[in-house]
């Protein structure tokens, strides 16, 4: 089911998560080269304040002159503060629970909200009552400084009795204009219920409209949303959110966090966890949007579809983030990307389901990630445990698949998709039905290079990959170890393969341990099919065509060039597949083959002179030998003669 986020449905009454009014988030270390340059100027604990023209204090306890000009004299409240401010002025607020008393809309108490200013930073954390009253002594993880939309204090657990509560913690509608110098540090931000007409459905802790704030060491947590935003709504905007935590908060998309036209949040160090989207996106949802996160975790967060994120029709950059134990009831337990491009680098997406597609990472209505050395691992689902691709081509580099399961598609299922592997490894991962790693299924073509399956198992065929109606094409691809009740390497079926310098060894099945081929005409060129049982190849004749040439095949098997001789691989027992000095299968290839690579799978040049006899030709299997034969050249002796 396909789900529009632009348009406001009908749908259940909340379900919420008990959220501890008292959680203190732990700030992760900072060390985090930052993109943007508005956080230079994000002030965190343990370093001076910034030269503030005047400092306006503000303490719940305080019973002086209630007029800001010292602890002493602090105002009781936030409101007259921020009142009070002027551009260059700081504002420090004690430990307590402040609640927003100024009306967008006077007449509707639940219009009471704060604002933030530009050139004034809020600085939460302190505790005068023991003497921590300078800016060493700030301590905003002991010292809770709570803004609260609670009007009445008697929210209770899974947001029960908020029906009174702020429509907004913070409205920043456009005319306001926030930049980066309007700064929020060490505050919990908690109870909004955006629960009204348009605009007040979205934004429970803060909504943004045109507005771009600087948050730090900040707290979202317990704010719900009828339509977006439980904890943060951004429209045209791109705040700069450093070490801060979205923890419980529930809304119909973007239960954390929603990001719609254009806008480019900057986070690093945050991170989202137990967050709740009836729709899409628990942890974060991205509409034609473009966020930049880096060291952000994402945990426990749940929705319909895109349990840690869902984007649509956006471009997030994703750096070192991590997706652990999210969950959706449809599709993309981690990721859900509808017509997007995210860039993901050295992220983990772990232990993450969907009850139907993409346990990790859903890829759909043509969407291109682009994912570089990361992780999939423990993730599962009915379909595609680790990533399911739907007519999207991704694009994946360096990245590794480990015991990931699925009915169909254990680590990948591709669904009309071409997506692009290089380097890439897939282990130990399972599936009750067909593809071990990897299920192909009608029309598609993935282009895998230098990609090695081990250990993998299927509970029917295909224990490494299974081809349905597919023609994928497979360059240096080793697979190993794999198991399957047809095909314990590779089955095929409708489909049309194509392999090159690809290796089998030690693969099993009931039948075609290395390969089974049914209704199918794969080819291969300059591969190895070795130590499979019971027997290398299997076809389902006459149906099945396939054509194999200039291969080493254990048994022998009819073709140009195909030899029936031990490769003599170093190690294929534990994964060493390089060949032996004295191989058969040095320089026994055909240059001509599809698709010929010019490196091996571990980056050598192909079409060597490996056996010396003065002509290059390429060697079957994943390895080319490279052999320096000068060493092994015969000189004549000089004779010297005297006259």
């Amino acid at each position: 089911m396909q789900l529009d986020p632009n348009e406001k449905t009908t749908h259940e009454s909340k379900g919420g998560l008990d959220v501890s009014q008292g959680h203190r988030f732990l700030v992760v270390a900072l060390g985090v080269v930052v993109l943007v340059a508005a956080l230079v100027q994000v002030v965190t604990g343990g370093q001076g304040a910034m030269a503030a023209d005047t400092i306006i204090y503000v303490d719940a306890e305080a019973s002086g002159e209630n007029n800001g000009t010292s602890w002493g004299d602090a105002y009781t409240e936030l409101q007259p503060a921020l009142e009070a401010a002027a551009d260059g002025d700081e504002i420090w607020v004690a430990e307590g629970t402040y609640k927003p008393t100024w009306q967008f809309d006077v007449g509707d108490p639940r219009s009471a909200t704060f604002q933030m200013k530009n050139g004034v930073a809020v600085y939460g954390g302190f505790d005068p009552s023991v003497g921590d009253i300078t800016w060493e002594d700030r301590d905003w993880m002991n010292h809770e400084t709570i803004l609260s939309g609670d009007l009445n204090g008697d929210d209770g657990p899974d947001f029960e009795n908020n029906d009174e509560n702020s429509y907004h913690v913070f409205y920043h509608p456009d005319a306001l204009d926030l930049d980066s110098t309007a700064m929020l540090d060490g505050f919990t931000v908690t109870g909004g219920n955006a629960e009204g007409e348009d605009p007040h459905d979205r934004g429970g802790g803060i909504h943004n409209n045109h507005s771009s704030p600087a948050l730090s060491n900040c707290t979202f947590s317990g704010n719900s949303a009828e339509f977006a935003g439980g904890g943060l709504y951004n429209q045209n905007s791109s705040p700069v959110l450093s070490n801060c935590a979205f923890i419980g908060n529930q809304a119909y998309h973007g239960g954390g966090m929603y990001n719609q036209n254009t806008s480019s949040p900057a986070l690093s160090n945050c991170t989202f966890s137990s967050n709740l989207a009836h729709s899409l996106g628990g942890g974060i949802y991205n509409g034609g949007s473009s966020p930049t996160l880096i060291d952000c975790i994402f945990s426990g967060n749940s929705a319909y579809s895109g349990g840690g994120m869902a984007d649509w029709f956006s471009s997030p950059s994703l750096t070192d983030c991590a997706f652990s134990g999210n969950s959706t009831d449809d599709d993309g337990g981690g990721i859900y990307n509808f017509s997007s491009s995210p860039a993901l680098t050295n992220c983990t997406l772990s232990d993450n389901s969907a009850l139907d597609h993409g346990g990790g990472m859903e890829n759909t209505y043509s969407s291109s990630p682009t994912l570089t050395n990361c992780t999939f691992e423990g993730n599962s689902a009915g379909y595609g445990g680790a990533m399911r691709n739907d007519s999207s081509s991704p694009v994946l580099t360096n990245c590794t698949f480990v015991n990931n399961s699925a009915v169909y598609g254990g680590a990948v299922r591709n669904d009309s998709s071409s997506p692009t592997l290089t380097n890439c490894t897939f282990e130990d991962n399972s599936v009750d039905m067909l593809g071990g790693a990897i299920y192909n299924h009608y029309r598609s073509a993935p282009v895998l290079t230098n990609c090695a399956f081990s250990r993998n198992s299927a509970g029917s065929s295909g224990g490494g990959m299974s081809n349905a109606a597919s023609s994928p094409t497979l360059v240096n691809c080793s697979f190993s170890g794999n198991s399957g009740l047809w095909g314990g390497g590779m089955y095929n079926d409708s489909s049309s393969p194509v392999l090159t310098n690809c290796s089998f060894f030690g693969n099993s099945a009931y039948v075609g341990g290395g390969m089974a081929n049914d209704v199918s005409s794969p080819a291969l060129t300059n591969c190895i099919l070795w130590g499979n049982t019971p027997e290398q190849i299997y076809d389902n004749e006459p149906e099945s065509s396939p054509v194999v040439t200039y291969s080493s095949i254990e048994g022998g098997y009819q073709g140009e060039g195909n030899i029936d001789a031990d490769p003599l691989l170093v190690d294929a027992d534990n994964g060493d597949f390089h060949l032996s000095p004295d191989s058969p299968c040095i320089d026994a290839g055909t240059n001509d083959a599809h698709s010929l690579p010019d490196f091996d799978f571990e980056g050598d040049h192909r079409i060597l002179d490996g056996d010396g006899n003065v002509t290059a030709i390429v060697d079957m299997g994943v390895d080319e030998v490279a052999v320096n034969w000068s060493y092994f050249r015969a000189y004549l002796p000089v004779v010297l003669k005297g006259y």
